[in-house]
C-alpha cells in the first residue's frame, strides 16, 4: 500500500488504499475517509483540519506529527479561551487505518490516546492521573515496541517515511543521514575525478593515494613547521661563526705565509753564514747536523703550539654553541610556563564557576511549586467544581516541573562543557610541563658540556715545549754537537761572528713561531668558513623545501575548493528551489562536513517561514520520488 501527501496552507493531498478513520482527534470529533485505492484531494480554509488528517496518519505510522515533531500534547481538544487542554473524563482520542497489503490481506492499525483515572481507597470519586497511548494491530492490543516492530516489518524502507512526511527530511533527520542520502542520489565525487578535471592538481595525485586530504594537509603543516624552526636558527649560527672567524687573526693568511717564507729563508742564510765562518770538513759536517737538530726542535715547537691553538679554538666554539642553545631553551621554557599559568588561571576560574553552577543546581532542585488556585469562576462568581480546581493545579505543577527539569538540564549541560574544557586545558598544561622538564634537562646538559669545555681553557697556558722528553733529547744532542763544533773551530774563525749569526737564527725562529701560531688559528677559521658554507647551503635547501610545501598546501586548498564545488553543484543540480550547504569553513583553513537545506538564502528550521519550508519540502520530495521510484 502507499500513502503520500503534501501540505500547504490550502490543501493536503495523499493517496490511500481502503480507509482512514479519526475519533475525537485534535479538532475533529469524527471523520472517515475511504478512498479504496483511489486518489483523494482534501481542500479547505486555514484551520479547517487538513493538517489534522495528515497528523493522524503520521501518528499512526511513526508516532510523530506530520512535520516530524511531537504530537501527544496536541491530540486532545484545547479550550479556545485558555488554550489549555482540560481533562475530558476519559474520552478516547483515536486514529485508525485499514491497509491493503500487496498480498491482498487487510491490515488494520489503531492508536488510542486516553486519560487514566484512578479511585483512591476510601474515595467515592476517581482522580485524573495521566494520559496513555494504546496500540492495536488487527484489533489485538500490543505494547509500543511490538507495535513499532510490526509497522517496521510492513514499511521497512526509510524512503517511504521520507515521501510520506515532507518536512521529515529537512527538519528531523540527522544531518549525517541526510547527507548520506544526497550522496546516494548524486554519487560521490572521487579524488581522482577532481584531480583529472584540473591539471594544476596533478602533483597531489600520488600523495592522495595513501592519505586523505585532511591527513595530507596536517602532514604538510607539520613539515613546514619543522623546516621553519630549523630555518630560524641558521642566521644566528652563521653570525656566530662569522664573529669567531673575524677574531681569529688580524692579518690575511697570504701575508703571513709570505712573511714566514721570508723568515725561513733568512734563517737558512744565517745558518750558511755560520757554516762559512767555521773551518774544516769535520766542522762542516757537525754544523749540518746541528742545523738539522735545530730544525727538528723548530718543528716540534710549532707542532705543540698549533695543537694547543686548535684545542682552545674547539673548546671556545663549544662554549659559544652551548650558550646560544641555552638561550633558546630558556626562551621556550618561559613561553611554555606563561601558557601553562594562563591555562591554570582559566581552570581556577572554571572551578569557581562550576561551584556556582552546583549551588544553582541544588537551589533549583530544591525549589518546590507553590500555587494558589482561585476556587470561584471569574465570570459568574460561582464556586468551581473540585475536579476543575485539581486539574488546574495539576497542570500548573506539571508546567512547573517541566520548567524545573529543563533548567536543571541546562545547568548540567553547561557544567559538562566547562569540565570538558577544563580537562582539555589540564591535558595541555601536562604537555607544557613535560616540555619544560625536557628543556630543563637539556639546559643541564648544555651547562655540563660548557663546563667541560671551560675546564680545558681555564688555567690552561701554552705548553712549554722545552719540558718535553723529545725536546730535551734534541737539546742534549744539540749541546753536544755545538760543543764539538766549538772545539773544532776555536782557531778557524771568529767566535764573535758565529755567536752573532746564531743569535740572528734564534730571533728569526722566534718571529717564525709567531707566524706559525697565526696560521694555525687561520686554519681553524677555514673550517669555520666551510661550516658557514654548509649552513648557507642548508638555509637555501630549507627555503626551497618550505616553498614547495607551501605550494602543495596551496594545491590542497585548491583541491578542497574544487571538491566542494563539484559536490555541491552535483547535489544542488537535482533541486530547483532548495540548495544544500555541505561544507563549513573552519578557522584552521579546513572544511567541516555538514548538510543544511537552504531556501532563498535562509536555513530551513532556523529562519525560513512555513511557506518557504513547504516549498523546499515539495522540491525535495520531487527529487526523492525520482530516486526511490514508484511503490
Amino acid at each position: 500500500w502507499s500513502l503520500s501527501f503534501f501540505a500547504t496552507s490550502t490543501e493536503n493531498y495523499f493517496t490511500l488504499r481502503n480507509k482512514l478513520k479519526l475519533e475525537h482527534f485534535k479538532g475533529i470529533d469524527a471523520l472517515e475517509i475511504a478512498p479504496n485505492g483511489a486518489n483523494v484531494s482534501i481542500y479547505g480554509e486555514n484551520a479547517a483540519g487538513k493538517t489534522t488528517i495528515a497528523d493522524a496518519y503520521a501518528w499512526l505510522m511513526f508516532g510523530k506529527a506530520f512535520d516530524g515533531g511531537s504530537i501527544e500534547q496536541e491530540i486532545k481538544r484545547r479550550d479556545p479561551a485558555t488554550g489549555l487542554a482540560p481533562n475530558d473524563g476519559g474520552v478516547v482520542h483515536a486514529a485508525e487505518a485499514e491497509i491493503a497489503l500487496d498480498s491482498g490481506n487487510i491490515f488494520t492499525i489503531r492508536k488510542e490516546y486516553v486519560e487514566v483515572w484512578t479511585k483512591k481507597r476510601g474515595s467515592a470519586e476517581s482522580e485524573y492521573k495521566s494520559d496513555t497511548t494504546n496500540h492495536y494491530i488487527n484489533g489485538v492490543p500490543m505494547q509500543k515496541k511490538e507495535y513499532e516492530k510490526k509497522i517496521a516489518e510492513i514499511v521497512p524502507d526509510e524512503g517511504w517515511r521520507l515521501l510520506s512526511m515532507p518536512l521529515y527530511f529537512c527538519k528531523n533527520m540527522k544531518w549525517q543521514d541526510r547527507r548520506k542520502i544526497l550522496m546516494e542520489i548524486c554519487g560521490e565525487v572521487s579524488d581522482e575525478d577532481i584531480i583529472a578535471g584540473n591539471g594544476e592538481l596533478k602533483p597531489l595525485e600520488q600523495a592522495l593515494k595513501d592519505l586523505s586530504i585532511d591527513e595530507y594537509r596536517k602532514s604538510l603543516k607539520a613539515q613546514m613547521k619543522k623546516a621553519n624552526d630549523e630555518l630560524e636558527t641558521i642566521p644566528a649560527r652563521i653570525d656566530e661563526l662569522a664573529q669567531m672567524e673575524k677574531a681569529a687573526s688580524d692579518q690575511p693568511k697570504e701575508v703571513l705565509e709570505v712573511e714566514l717564507k721570508s723568515l725561513l729563508a733568512q734563517q737558512e742564510a744565517a745558518r750558511k753564514k755560520i757554516a762559512s765562518a767555521e773551518s774544516g770538513g769535520a766542522s762542516a759536517a757537525h754544523t749540518k747536523e746541528l742545523a738539522e737538530i735545530e730544525g727538528e726542535q723548530t718543528k716540534l715547537k710549532a707542532s705543540v703550539e698549533a695543537e694547543y691553538t686548535r684545542k682552545r679554538g674547539e673548546a671556545e666554539s663549544v662554549i659559544r654553541g652551548c650558550e646560544a642553545e641555552k638561550t633558546r631553551l630558556v626562551g621556550e621554557m618561559e613561553r611554555a610556563r606563561a601558557k601553562a599559568n594562563q591555562l591554570a588561571t582559566i581552570n581556577k576560574t572554571t572551578d569557581g564557576q562550576a561551584q556556582k553552577l552546583r549551588d544553582e543546581w541544588n537551589e533549583e532542585n530544591a525549589r518546590q511549586p507553590h500555587f494558589e488556585i482561585e476556587g470561584t469562576c471569574p465570570t459568574c462568581g460561582q464556586p468551581l467544581p473540585q475536579d476543575q480546581i485539581e486539574a488546574a493545579h495539576a497542570k500548573q505543577v506539571a508546567a512547573f516541573n517541566l520548567q524545573k527539569a529543563k533548567r536543571l538540564e541546562e545547568i548540567t549541560a553547561t557544567g559538562k562543557r566547562m569540565m570538558e574544557q577544563k580537562a582539555k586545558n589540564e591535558g595541555e598544561i601536562s604537555t607544557l610541563e613535560t616540555n619544560i622538564e625536557e628543556n630543563r634537562k637539556k639546559i643541564a646538559e648544555m651547562d655540563k658540556k660548557k663546563a667541560e669545555a671551560e675546564s680545558l681553557i681555564v688555567g690552561e697556558t701554552m705548553p712549554n715545549v722545552k719540558e718535553s722528553v723529545e725536546w730535551q733529547r734534541l737539546e742534549e744532542k744539540r749541546v753536544s754537537v755545538a760543543a764539538q763544533i766549538e772545539a773544532l773551530n776555536r782557531e778557524s774563525g771568529s767566535a764573535a761572528e758565529i755567536q752573532a749569526a746564531r743569535q740572528e737564527v734564534a730571533a728569526l725562529e722566534s718571529d717564525s713561531s709567531v707566524r706559525r701560531e697565526k696560521l694555525a688559528a687561520i686554519a681553524q677559521t677555514d673550517k669555520m668558513k666551510e661550516r658557514k658554507a654548509e649552513l648557507a647551503k642548508r638555509e637555501k635547501e630549507l627555503g626551497e623545501i618550505y616553498n614547495n610545501l607551501e605550494y602543495m598546501l596551496h594545491l590542497s586548498e585548491l583541491f578542497l575548493k574544487e571538491k566542494v564545488k563539484h559536490i555541491e553543484e552535483s547535489v544542488n543540480a537535482k533541486f530547483s528551489r532548495v540548495r544544500f550547504l555541505l561544507f563549513k569553513p573552519q578557522k584552521n583553513g579546513g572544511l567541516e562536513e555538514c548538510c543544511e537545506p537552504i531556501i532563498n538564502g535562509v536555513p530551513i528550521g532556523i529562519g525560513a517561514n512555513t511557506g518557504a519550508e513547504m516549498t523546499a519540502a515539495l522540491d525535495i520530495l520531487n527529487t526523492l520520488s525520482e530516486h526511490y521510484g514508484p511503490g
